[in-house]
């Protein structure tokens, strides 16, 4: 009996990222999250979605970070929710689901479907994704997850030689802001 090709190859890891992560919104602001995004009143200011490209904002213990997307989507989340924190819960898990969908994605270009299925599930329910999906201030690993793996997603394809009209160049991220000096897999 084969899977459901109706069904979309992610739907299943999908959903079980979104029970997993579905009571994330009755919780509260926690530890870095005081630091980082609470006690930020530059993220009063939507204009912070643009400065947060030129200046570190973020310091917490001590240590100054530059994490322009995500202090900018700190921002946008206080524009929206203001300070429930329930709403910024919500975006943690809806990102948590768009990078369950890619290691779908990039472990279905590398075999079967079912393999693919069943590692997007355990990638969807691991408990070592729940401080980065249900801590607010550490988002930026999730979006580092998004970010790299749509790369290695897009590179495997050229590497495989599969087309679809872009040149090999299948990422949802245009350059120069899709270029990144990180490894991605060689054929060598």
């Amino acid at each position: 009996m084969g899977m459901n090709r109706r069904f979309p190859i992610w739907g299943w890891p999908a959903l079980a990222a979104a029970f997993a992560y579905s009571n994330a919104a009755t919780c509260g602001f926690a530890l870095d999250d005081g630091s980082l995004i609470v006690g930020n009143k530059s993220l009063d200011d939507l204009g912070q979605l643009v400065r947060s490209l030129a200046h570190p904002q973020a310091k917490t213990t001590g240590a100054v970070l530059y994490r322009p997307l995500g202090i900018g989507l700190f921002a946008l989340d206080r524009a929206l929710f203001g300070p429930w924190a329930g709403g910024y819960h919500w975006v943690s898990a809806l990102l948590h689901i768009v990078a369950t969908g890619l290691v779908v994605a990039f472990v279905s270009r590398l075999g079967a479907r079912s393999v693919a299925v069943a590692a997007g599930l355990l990638f969807a329910v691991h408990p070592i994704h729940t401080e980065a999906v249900t801590g607010i201030a550490n988002r930026s690993e999730v979006l580092a997850t998004i970010f790299q793996g749509e790369r290695t997603y897009a590179s495997i394809g050229h590497r495989r030689g599969r087309d679809d009209g872009t040149g090999g160049q299948t990422s949802v991220v245009p350059p120069p802001l899709g270029r990144t000096r990180s490894a991605h897999l060689s054929s060598a």
